[in-house]
């Protein structure tokens, strides 16, 4: 079974370095933020997929 880490939030600062660890121990890596083109060197570095994804509560 494949390891598969999905990151909500990701950024810069320690996501990122939370995204490269878990690639770096054999894990997929899928990455979801508001503005995904900030995300583009980080995937390229680890192989991940970014998605667009807004968590923040609407209420």
């Amino acid at each position: 079974m494949a390891n598969i880490a999905l990151i909500v939030g990701a950024g810069s600062g320690l996501s990122a370095s939370l995204a490269r660890l878990l690639a770096k121990e054999g894990f997929t890596i899928a990455l979801a933020a508001r503005q995904i083109d900030k995300l583009k060197a980080l995937s390229d570095e680890i192989g991940a997929v970014s998605f667009t994804a807004d968590a923040s509560s609407t209420r």
